[in-house]
């Protein structure tokens, strides 16, 4: 009699539990496991208990698994809103995959650690902003004198060639509102949110902490309406660099419903400038498996804030709103690319407080200030008006506060902009990677001509790398 028929088991479902003994059973790819299989008596554990990939498998179609949701939601948010033991259980198990994967992957820590590293900021000017420096000349001044001749000397104005009559007040340097406005919109875009993730959240019980590059080009040179430098004015240390370097640390938490949360803390390089926001995005269509919604394609919506602060006389504040369209791709059924295309509207808010035009003069010692002209000082006098009492005096006998009207404040700006975004996020174990390409659709003047903003458009190329827990 020849051989039997070949006794066959049906296969069983492997419990989700993480730290149970593991039996290598002889796997046929020897390059993806150990190939050595071990009997029963010296079974060990290792790090980590699963033997699956973290990702979705490599189909020949998108499931529309949540590539960090390893317990697999099955019909739309149900399990979103199941029971907090659940949801305990789920959030250990994931904690413990991450250091299982940290274990078993040091050559991904070591990715991931030399992509940070390759992040450092590379050698720029100083450029740190001087909103005093924006300014322009009065009407009126005779050729060869500016207003910052008149603030260190204003007792010229009562001789010619200035006419008879002529008062320093009346040559007073005034804000730049237009070089201030372009400026500013600059400012503004290098600051502005980037997405670097796909439509997909970090999963209700996932964490992802990452460090992002953006470099931003600016319009270094340019000239504005009223023909000056802007930038070479607003930078008073040499020669303005032609781009803007912005690094932070960014931690993305996960949240029901499709939603997820992200905190946004670093720096302006070669400025004494710090970026700080906050971003909320939401993928309504996460977690649908089946039905109609099942076969729509993934989206997101989602809306960023970054603030720039240490500066004392200006503030800027990016708002950016984007829709995305991704599209995962599966590689080698462990790494997921996920190439994507979002737009996004930008809209800059910019303010100063009170600046002084003419830093170079102290109007306090030019005036010999003796307070405010108020009931409550004995050398005020009537009318009350709160103006400088100055000791010092000009030659016709007037107060010596000229320079006071050399204080300032721009006009607020509101700017308005559109940019297209492309990029793309990589995901294996818990090392995670993403770049990303962005510059404006329109010309940054095309809805701020009320603004004077003129200037070329503006790119932005942004990197990051991190940890998925």
């Amino acid at each position: 009699m020849g051989p039997g028929p070949e006794e066959v088991f049906e296969a069983g479902m492997q419990s989700h539990v993480d730290q149970v003994p593991v039996v290598d059973a002889g796997a046929p790819d020897a390059v993806l496991v150990n190939a050595k299989a071990e009997p029963a008596h010296k079974m060990q554990r290792r790090c980590g208990g699963r033997a699956e990939a973290r990702h979705v498998p490599g189909v020949r179609r998108n499931l529309r698994f949540d590539q960090n949701d390893v317990h697999r939601r099955v019909e739309g948010f149900r399990s979103q809103t199941g029971g907090g033991g659940r949801s305990l259980r789920h959030a250990v198990t994931k904690l413990y995959s991450a250091g299982s994967s940290l274990c078993r992957h040091p050559d991904v820590v070591l990715a991931a650690v030399l992509s940070m590293v390759a992040l450092i900021a590379v050698p720029a000017q100083a450029m740190d902003v001087s909103p005093g420096a924006l300014f322009q000349e009065p009407p009126g001044l005779p050729p060869g004198v500016s207003c910052q001749q008149v603030a260190q000397n204003p007792e010229q104005v009562l001789h010619p060639p200035f006419s008879p009559g002529a008062m320093p007040g009346s040559y007073s340097c005034l804000p730049n509102n237009v070089a201030w406005s372009n400026v500013m919109s600059e400012l503004g875009m290098a600051i502005a949110p980037a997405t670097l993730h796909g439509a997909r959240t970090s999963g209700i019980a996932g964490v992802v902490l990452s460090l992002e590059a953006t470099l931003t080009s600016i319009n270094s040179d340019s000239v504005d309406k009223t023909g000056t430098q802007y930038w070479h004015r607003a930078v008073q240390k040499g020669k303005p660099d032609s781009i803007l370097q912005v690094y932070a640390l960014n931690a993305r938490k996960g949240l029901p419903y499709g939603f997820e949360i992200a905190g946004v803390f670093g720096y302006m390089a070669s400025t004494s400038l710090l970026v700080e926001g906050g971003d909320l995005r939401w993928a309504p269509l996460e977690g649908f498996r089946t039905g109609p919604l099942g076969r729509v394609p993934d989206f997101s919506i989602g809306g960023g804030v970054r603030t720039l602060t240490g500066a004392s006389t200006f503030s800027v504040t990016t708002l950016g709103i984007d829709g995305e369209v991704p599209k995962p791709i599966t590689v080698a059924d462990s790494a997921v690319v996920t190439p994507y295309l979002s737009a996004q509207r930008i809209i800059i808010f910019a303010d100063s407080s009170n600046v002084d035009l003419t830093p170079g003069v102290d109007a306090l010692q030019q005036c010999g200030w003796r307070g405010p002209n108020v009931p409550a000082n004995p050398n005020g006098h009537a009318p009350y008006d709160g103006s400088p009492l100055c000791q010092n005096k000009l030659s016709n006998g007037s107060p010596s506060s000229a320079d006071f009207g050399n204080n300032r404040t721009f006009q607020k700006a509101q700017i308005h902009r559109w940019r297209g975004i492309v990029g793309a996020s990589y995901r294996y174990e818990i090392l995670s990677l993403a770049g990303q390409f962005a510059m404006d659709l329109t010309d940054p003047g095309a809805e701020n001509a009320n603004l004077g903003v003129s200037g070329d458009r503006q790119w932005s190329v942004s990197l990051a790398a991190g940890l998925a827990f």
